[in-house]
């Protein structure tokens, strides 16, 4: 409440940029009207910076590295829809922490994802302290990485159960085929196979049904239990020219 206070009657000090990377997913529209919103209203935030076609994954989370001139950053994937409060509560958390005497690396809060309807994580406000120190790579949870790599010189990752938005992961066929394939590879990758497997099961039970865009995640899904592991960052410049995704929407008469 303090803080929403503050912020209404001004003179907080702008130490936050919200970070948009986009590819071109026909939800960046929304995306970025709701975070122009936050942006036009809130006094804190200086900074609406939108980095474009940079990929693999990793590409843009290094030039969200390079943009980001303030204390914090809010990183924000181009199919997250945010909450009105998802700064508040972040910003509210990193600074109870560091007043604690940790630094913090970054404060992060869930998502409903649109698709899977449960809570997913995570929505990211990264201390910009730490992004002269590491560099993003080109592996598979690349941030998951940069945070264990940044852990090793004294920083700490704090987060809140809230959830702050909401996540758009399959708003098309397309995109629901590789963001599936890549997600049961990383469980393979940081779980197991048995577990990427029950993944799958369910999933098969809970969501192939959801009409062209259930089937083409599904499908996704069972491919990537059957991949070998590509330890990379996503590609989306890759994916949308692979010969996979020509021979899937030919199955399905889309080609």
């Amino acid at each position: 409440m303090g803080s929403c206070l503050q912020r209404r009657l001004g003179g907080m000090k702008k130490d936050v940029t919200i970070c948009i990377g986009t590819v071109g997913y026909p939800t960046f529209d929304k995306c970025y009207k709701i975070c122009n919103n936050i942006y036009k209203s809130d006094d804190r935030v200086k900074d609406l910076v939108v980095i474009k076609n940079h990929y693999p994954t990793s590409a843009w989370l290094n030039k969200m590295r390079e943009s980001c001139k303030t204390t914090w950053c809010l990183q924000v994937d181009e199919d997250m829809y945010i909450s009105k409060n998802a700064i508040d509560e972040l910003l509210d958390l990193a600074r109870k922490t560091e007043g604690s005497g940790k630094s913090v690396l970054n404060a992060s809060g869930l998502l409903f994802d649109i698709f899977l309807e449960t809570n997913i994580g995570s929505l990211k406000l990264w201390n910009t302290k730490v992004f002269g120190l590491a560099e993003f790579k080109d592996v598979q949870g690349s941030d998951r990485r940069f945070a264990r790599d940044a852990t090793k010189l004294g920083f700490s990752n704090v987060e809140t159960k809230s959830v702050l938005g909401r996540h758009d992961s399959a708003p098309s066929p397309d995109i629901a085929y590789f963001k599936y394939r890549e997600y049961v590879a990383k469980i393979k990758h940081f779980q197991s196979a048995e577990a990427a497997r029950k993944f799958v099961s369910m999933f098969k039970k809970r969501h192939r049904k959801k009409g062209i865009i259930g089937i083409f995640a599904y499908e996704g899904a069972v491919s990537g239990l059957s991949r070998p592991c590509n330890n990379k960052t996503k590609n989306y410049f890759l994916n949308k020219n692979s010969e996979d995704l020509r021979k899937i929407r030919k199955k399905y008469g889309m080609a």
